[in-house]
């Protein structure tokens, strides 16, 4: 079974950095510029979905595939596939 999580780069301007509005629980990030803040997506993303999303056993055995588009960043769980 396929799950996709979103995340959301969204500028604050008082702050001047970009954080994160995501169904991926756990994850609180910032960045000052969008470069940044995807790097701290792809490399926190997966172990937060791991070990706050997937609650059989089985599950824990599957893969976190990453992907990114315009508006969002969807992280999807697949079984045996990573990218």
């Amino acid at each position: 079974m396929k799950r996709t999580f979103m995340v959301k780069a969204v500028w604050d301007e008082d702050a001047q950095v970009f954080y994160a509005e995501s169904d991926i629980e756990g994850l609180h990030i910032e960045a000052a510029d969008l470069d940044e803040f995807e790097e701290l997506i792809v490399d926190a993303a997966p172990e937060l979905i791991t070990t706050n999303h997937r609650t059989t056993r089985q599950d824990r055995g599957r893969s976190v595939r990453c992907s990114r588009s315009r508006d969002s960043h969807p992280y999807e769980t697949e079984p045996g596939e990573v990218r």
